[in-house]
């Protein structure tokens, strides 16, 4: 069962060298709606949209519902915020995407590691130093986060 729907459908909303597919999660629709994740669980709960499986904070959404909300909201409002900062903003997205980058860090071995080193210059070498300095205390405090969280998460799920 594929979910894409058949065929082409060109909308203003998706560009058309994308391929048109029939659900969503909040993140693809908050860009959509020019908002934020929260904006679109707030619509889940006003029931101006309806969710589809998926996660309870990311659900799946139609994307033909949130298109006609895009259009409804559109002719709404008069001042727009520019899609691509809003979704740059969201701190799922964020997270989720500096994570599959730290993912492929097994990629590297201690050779390249050191031949990145030696071509480094001085300012270069200081400041790539201290960046990662900055990312081990950062994912120490992102691996406190999960702890933190993980009783809560088991509760949920038995």
């Amino acid at each position: 069962m594929s979910n894409e729907t058949p065929g082409p459908k060109p909308t203003t909303s998706i560009p058309a060298n994308r391929p048109r597919f029939a659900f969503m999660d909040t993140v693809e629709a908050a860009a959509l709606l020019k908002s934020d994740r929260l904006a679109v669980l707030k619509y889940v709960e006003e029931g101006r949209l309806r969710t589809f499986g998926g996660k309870p904070g990311n659900p799946f959404l139609r994307t033909e519902d949130v298109e006609k909300l895009a259009a409804e909201l559109q002719t709404d409002q008069e001042t727009t915020l520019d899609p691509k900062t809003v979704h740059r903003n969201d701190p799922v997205r964020k997270l989720r995407l500096r994570l599959q980058q730290d993912a492929k860090w097994p990629e590297i071995d201690e050779a390249a590691m050191r031949a990145w080193a030696h071509e480094l210059d001085l300012v270069s070498f200081n400041r790539m130093r201290q960046t990662a300095r900055e990312t081990i205390d950062r994912l120490q405090l992102l691996l406190k986060v999960l702890d933190d969280v993980e009783p809560t998460r088991r509760a949920k799920n038995p």
